[in-house]
This record gives C-alpha cells, sequence and structure tokens, in this order.
C-alpha cells in the first residue's frame, strides 16, 4: 500500500490525466475554453463579407472547390451549413476582394495601364457606372471614389 505523499501524488497525476466526470450524468466535463464543447466537428465557416470583399472562395477539407459573387453570400452559407452537416465535411467560404483573390490564385498583378490606351466601350461602360454610383450609392466612400475615377478619366475638371 503507497504511504500517504505517494497516494496523493497518484491521485493528483490520475486525476490529470482525465477530465472529472459530472456526478449527475456521469459525463466528462470539458472545460469552456475548449472548442470542441461549442462548435461541431463537422460545420461551414463563413464570416461576413466585408465592404470591399468581392467574390467567395469555397474550401472542402481545405481544397478549393469554387468561386461565387459576394452577393451569393446568405444563399450559400445556409447552404452550406447543411451540407456540412449531411456530408460530415469542414467547409469554408471565405470573402476575398479582387487583390486577396489575385494574391490567392498567384496572379501578378499588371502595371496600370495609361488611361489613353483604354479601350473607348470600357472607358465609357466605366463613366456610366461611376455616374450610376454617384446617383444612387449612400456611402460616402463609394461616392467619393466614382469622383476620383471620374476625375482620373478626365469626365471631370479637378
Amino acid at each position: 500500500m503507497p504511504t500517504k505523499p505517494a497516494a496523493t501524488a497518484m491521485a493528483r497525476d490520475a486525476m490529470r490525466s482525465r477530465p472529472p466526470k459530472s456526478p449527475v450524468l456521469g459525463q466528462e466535463i470539458v472545460k469552456m475554453n475548449d472548442h470542441r464543447t461549442w462548435r461541431p466537428v463537422y460545420r461551414a465557416m463563413c464570416p461576413e463579407p466585408g465592404p470591399r470583399d468581392l467574390f467567395l472562395v469555397i474550401l472542402l477539407n481545405g481544397r478549393h472547390i469554387n468561386f461565387h459573387a459576394v452577393t451569393e453570400y446568405s444563399k450559400l452559407r445556409n447552404a452550406l451549413e447543411q451540407w456540412a452537416a449531411e456530408y460530415r465535411c469542414q467547409i469554408k467560404m471565405l470573402p476575398m476582394g479582387s487583390d486577396e483573390l489575385m494574391n490567392y490564385l498567384n496572379i501578378p498583378q499588371s502595371d496600370p495601364q495609361p488611361i489613353e490606351s483604354m479601350d473607348s466601350e470600357f472607358r465609357a461602360q466605366a463613366v456610366q457606372n461611376c455616374l450610376d454610383s454617384l446617383r444612387d450609392s449612400v456611402e460616402p466612400d463609394e461616392r467619393n471614389q466614382a469622383l476620383d475615377l471620374l476625375r482620373t478619366l478626365g469626365v471631370l475638371n479637378a
């Protein structure tokens, strides 16, 4: 029979090696800071897109499977959460801006082209988009960006 200090040490080591059990349920008690207590193993992680995010990158068990427009966020979030639970997999839907997506895909960014060499149809569409933003947007940042671009394109005088 072990001495009292040895028995105390053995009991302490045994307590450290396994979590205590609930006296009522008889199940192991897991600390609340342990992620296993509040997150299912198979789930979809879907952070909300920010104001500059344009794309959603879908990863299944860490592998890229698809891209979507950020406007599909609400529809995709519900579908992916159900899919993760049903098929027991990890899904991540990551919102990204254009620069982030290019970095993710290892696409080198090219130098800006001079405005004089811009395609006339593209320029006309850019001007129309800026004018639409000025008319329809209530966001000051969007309106300021549209004004800056119109100045750069030579539509407005500085």
